[in-house]
Protein backbone atom coordinates (compact mmCIF):
# COMPACT_ATOMS: atom_id res chain seq x y z
CA UNK A 1 0.00 0.00 0.00
CA UNK A 2 1.00 3.24 -0.80
CA UNK A 3 1.24 5.83 1.54
CA UNK A 4 1.09 10.01 0.36
CA UNK A 5 2.47 12.36 2.20
CA UNK A 6 0.13 15.40 1.55
CA UNK A 7 -3.25 16.43 3.78
CA UNK A 8 -4.56 18.28 0.47
CA UNK A 9 -4.34 18.42 -3.18
CA UNK A 10 -3.10 21.72 -3.11
CA UNK A 11 -0.14 20.57 -0.79
CA UNK A 12 0.44 17.96 -3.54
CA UNK A 13 0.11 20.57 -6.35
CA UNK A 14 2.89 22.39 -4.49
CA UNK A 15 4.86 19.32 -4.57
CA UNK A 16 4.51 18.79 -8.06
CA UNK A 17 5.97 22.35 -8.74
CA UNK A 18 8.96 21.93 -6.66
CA UNK A 19 9.58 18.82 -8.28
CA UNK A 20 9.40 20.38 -11.25
CA UNK A 21 11.32 23.50 -10.45
CA UNK A 22 14.40 20.81 -9.45
CA UNK A 23 14.07 18.52 -12.62
CA UNK A 24 14.62 22.04 -14.57
CA UNK A 25 11.38 21.73 -15.95
CA UNK A 26 9.87 24.82 -14.97
CA UNK A 27 11.19 28.21 -14.17
CA UNK A 28 10.41 30.02 -10.65
CA UNK A 29 8.50 32.91 -12.50
CA UNK A 30 6.66 30.53 -14.72
CA UNK A 31 5.87 27.77 -11.69
CA UNK A 32 4.86 30.72 -9.10
CA UNK A 33 2.52 32.03 -11.78
CA UNK A 34 0.96 29.30 -12.66
CA UNK A 35 -0.10 27.20 -9.26
CA UNK A 36 -1.26 30.37 -8.30
CA UNK A 37 -3.65 30.66 -11.49
CA UNK A 38 -4.34 27.22 -11.46
CA UNK A 39 -5.89 27.95 -7.60
CA UNK A 40 -7.56 29.99 -9.07
CA UNK A 41 -9.31 28.71 -11.67
CA UNK A 42 -10.08 25.37 -9.86
CA UNK A 43 -11.77 27.64 -7.03
CA UNK A 44 -13.68 29.08 -9.71
CA UNK A 45 -14.77 25.80 -11.51
CA UNK A 46 -15.60 24.57 -7.77
CA UNK A 47 -18.34 27.42 -7.48
CA UNK A 48 -19.49 27.43 -10.92
CA UNK A 49 -19.92 23.55 -10.95
CA UNK A 50 -21.81 23.49 -7.59
CA UNK A 51 -24.61 25.75 -9.39
CA UNK A 52 -25.90 22.88 -10.86
CA UNK A 53 -26.01 20.42 -8.33
CA UNK A 54 -28.07 20.48 -5.01
CA UNK A 55 -26.76 17.52 -3.31
CA UNK A 56 -22.97 17.29 -1.09
CA UNK A 57 -22.21 14.21 -3.68
CA UNK A 58 -22.42 11.33 -1.38
CA UNK A 59 -24.34 9.18 -3.20
CA UNK A 60 -24.12 5.61 -1.89
CA UNK A 61 -24.98 7.31 1.34
CA UNK A 62 -22.02 5.95 3.30
CA UNK A 63 -21.12 9.66 4.53
CA UNK A 64 -18.16 9.91 2.50
CA UNK A 65 -17.54 11.96 -0.98
CA UNK A 66 -15.42 9.70 -2.61
CA UNK A 67 -14.49 6.93 -6.16
CA UNK A 68 -17.88 5.03 -5.21
CA UNK A 69 -20.24 7.94 -5.31
CA UNK A 70 -18.67 8.85 -8.81
CA UNK A 71 -19.72 5.20 -9.62
CA UNK A 72 -23.23 5.59 -8.29
CA UNK A 73 -23.36 8.55 -10.06
CA UNK A 74 -22.21 7.39 -13.69
CA UNK A 75 -24.48 4.54 -12.89
CA UNK A 76 -27.56 6.81 -12.44
CA UNK A 77 -27.41 8.46 -15.83
CA UNK A 78 -26.11 5.72 -17.83
CA UNK A 79 -22.63 6.61 -17.78
CA UNK A 80 -21.65 3.33 -17.11
CA UNK A 81 -22.42 1.54 -20.57
CA UNK A 82 -18.98 2.38 -22.20
CA UNK A 83 -16.16 -0.25 -21.48
CA UNK A 84 -13.91 2.81 -20.38
CA UNK A 85 -16.43 3.38 -17.64
CA UNK A 86 -17.38 0.09 -16.61
CA UNK A 87 -13.38 -0.38 -16.29
CA UNK A 88 -13.40 2.33 -13.46
CA UNK A 89 -14.75 -0.46 -11.06
CA UNK A 90 -11.99 -2.31 -11.49
CA UNK A 91 -9.96 0.12 -10.44
CA UNK A 92 -12.19 0.54 -7.64
CA UNK A 93 -12.04 -2.79 -5.80
CA UNK A 94 -8.00 -2.55 -5.84
CA UNK A 95 -6.94 -2.47 -2.26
Amino acid sequence: MLTLPWATYYDAADAAGIFRLDGGIHVPPDNFAGRIMGSTIGIDADKYASRFFSIAGDFDGDGWVGFADFLAFANAFGMMQSKTMRSLIWMDRVP
